[in-house]
């Protein structure tokens, strides 16, 4: 069998044409659009601390030791220290306690957004109801996933941070370049596999376990044994999403540029800006079903008749 990619994407198009376009109907636009927003929430964060002149010298010269200084003498500057420590440990507490909230909802939100896609409806509280258990699932695979992300992650930076203070040269010494190097190399390495595991984990594992009607881990071995037959074309998907993503960015960015710039301005508002990219995001999960329809035609999405005619088929119930 041929594994192709751009008829998946003739297909997705397709689909997004006669799920959104045929006919237009306002509502459907907005409840999906509130489903998109909800995945996608839980990107913003910032901090204050790296504006402090002394905290960006030292780390310009190496010096990690007088940057820990520095960024204490900051907080104690502002607060007594005790109560600068409480205050710390408190905002890190409710940002964990945020990201885990949204990341929930957002777990949650992706098996409403695929009912919504099969079978061509846009209903909300339904599906959220019916397909929580596998969100919920889906969630704590999450956790886990970005915990040993952490557990990976924080040595290569352990190690950056240590680089100057052990070779004593400063950034800019021939030991420290050379240990840079190789930190850049494993935060390339560990960014690429990570990747690509939560991208196989939202496009694909979570389609098997939508129509199986499974659990998570019971995803990931009907996955393994369907990437074990063609690894090589799920890497090479893998670049093509990353190449629609991109074209999807050049399109938002060309329709904010000929608007003068009130499209970027509708676009960076909150729900609103995943209305107005619903076409986008209804593409590009489509083609998600597509491309694996060729492998599993039991795990693509269903005919454009379908979804034009807004016909409820149970899709995840699981196959006889």
């Amino acid at each position: 069998m041929t594994v192709r990619y751009w008829k998946p994407l003739e297909d997705a198009l397709q689909r997004t044409r006669a799920l959104l376009f045929a006919p237009f109907d306002a509502v459907r636009w907005f409840v999906l659009g509130f489903t998109a927003w909800l995945i996608h929430l839980g990107s913003m964060g910032g901090s204050a601390a790296g504006n402090d002149p002394d905290l960006q010298a030292h780390v310009r010269t190496g010096d990690w030791e007088g940057a820990f200084d520095a960024l204490g003498e900051a907080f104690g500057e502002l607060l007594p220290s005790g109560l600068a420590a409480m205050l710390i440990l408190g905002l890190i507490a409710l940002g964990i306690l945020i990201s885990l909230v949204l990341l929930w909802v957002g777990s949650r939100a992706r098996f409403v957004w695929l009912e919504n896609l099969t079978r061509g409806d846009h209903r909300l509280g339904q599906h959220w109801s019916s397909q929580g258990h596998l969100g919920d699932s889906f969630f704590l695979w999450k956790v886990i996933f970005y915990a040993a992300l952490l557990v990976v992650i924080t040595p290569i930076v352990l190690f950056g941070g240590l680089i100057g203070a052990l070779t004593g040269e400063g950034i800019g010494g021939p030991a420290t370049v050379m240990g840079w190097v190789g930190l850049g190399i494993a935060v390339v390495l560990v960014a690429v596999v990570a990747g690509y595991v939560d991208f196989f984990a939202e496009s694909f594992v979570t389609r098997i376990m939508h129509r199986r009607s499974v659990g998570v881990m019971a995803g990931w071995r009907e996955f393994g044994r369907l990437f074990g037959e063609r690894p090589g074309h799920f890497v090479l998907v893998g670049i093509a999403k990353l190449v629609l993503r991109l074209a999807g960015g050049a399109l938002v960015l060309a329709v904010g540029l000929a608007t003068c710039c009130v499209g970027f301005l509708l676009v960076s508002l909150p729900y609103i800006g995943a209305v107005l990219q619903l076409p986008i995001y209804v593409a590009l999960r489509y083609y998600d079903l597509c491309w694996l329809g060729q492998l599993d035609p039991d795990l693509g999405p269903p005919d454009p008749a379908r979804l034009t005619a807004g016909e409820s088929t149970p899709d995840s119930d699981p196959s006889p």
